[in-house]
């Protein structure tokens, strides 16, 4: 979005996630809405 600082961490980095959280269906609609784009 251009609107601040982005970071990309990769499998190799050796950090691990706390947690997962699966994304709620509304939450990819507006997503999708935000970005243009069609979850398929």
């Amino acid at each position: 979005m251009n609107k601040g600082i982005a970071y990309a961490i990769f499998e190799r980095s050796g950090l691990r996630k706390l947690r997962v959280e699966k994304l709620k269906a509304w939450q990819v609609d507006d997503l999708c809405d935000r970005f243009n784009v069609t979850a398929v």
